[in-house]
């Protein structure tokens, strides 16, 4: 149950993460350093 939460979890963040993405448009490389870094 516990990784059934995590994906969960991980499954909000990164559609809060593209949200923010669209309201603020940020250039391409600040947004993969913050991903991928």
């Amino acid at each position: 149950m516990a990784g059934f939460l995590t994906q969960i979890a991980l499954a909000a963040s990164v559609a809060s993460v593209l949200r923010e993405q669209e309201n603020k448009k940020p250039s391409p490389a600040f947004y993969e350093r913050g991903i991928f870094s």
